[in-house]
């Protein structure tokens, strides 16, 4: 009952009121509404809800306005595509590389980067001809994670963090990412490979 109040008032406000809500939410009101469920909170409490249920029906019978249009929420999508490489250099010189194995739709966050990183970890970048035949690091007690979802990626995010391009790996294979709790910003991606980093020997 509540819920098709509620769809008709806000159809009406923006000049959507469909003839099919029309006649349900009359008829809701008509056998009285919902006014026996506020019983039990006394008469002052009847009397509000009396006053709100008059305000449907006024705004349902009335003249309805012109249809409004409704602006759809853009969902983000990042800008990187499947198959590039990515590095990070740490504080201790040494530059990781990581790819872009899928990219995932992590609904309200829309389409998103699944990073998984490479086992690479040297002072200077490889050739980028040498990037397909770098594996990707696996699990181990070091590195507990290797992939991660990036939640609300874009350029800026990763200029500021110091997370750069360096080629493409066109023969990647894609990545399903099935462990919801390894959600990362680019800023907590590089702060873990800050931990997992060893001085260079």
């Amino acid at each position: 009952m509540v819920v098709w109040l509620a769809l008709a008032f806000t159809q009406s406000r923006f000049g959507r009121l469909s003839e099919a809500t029309r006649h349900q939410v009359l008829a809701i009101l008509d056998a009285g509404g919902d006014l026996d469920r506020w019983q039990a909170a006394g008469p002052g409490a009847v009397r509000r809800r009396a006053a709100v249920l008059e305000k449907v029906r006024a705004q349902v019978e009335g003249a309805q306005p012109a249809p409004r249009k409704v602006r759809l929420r853009r969902r983000p999508r990042s800008s990187l595509s499947v198959g590039q490489v990515l590095a990070y250099r740490t504080r201790n010189g040494r530059m990781h590389l990581m790819r872009v194995a899928a990219l995932i739709d992590m609904r309200d966050c829309g389409m998103q980067p699944a990073i998984q990183f490479m086992e690479y970890a040297e002072a200077a970048l490889p050739d980028p001809q040498l990037l397909g035949s770098i594996p990707d690091r696996r699990r181990h007690p070091k590195w507990k994670k290797v992939e991660l979802w990036i939640i609300d990626d874009t350029p800026q995010q990763r200029d500021h963090v110091g997370i750069q391009a360096v080629g493409f790996r066109s023969e990647a294979d894609a990545l399903e990412v099935r462990d919801p709790k390894s959600a990362s910003t680019w800023a907590e991606l590089a702060a873990y490979l800050e931990t997992r980093d060893q001085p260079p020997t």
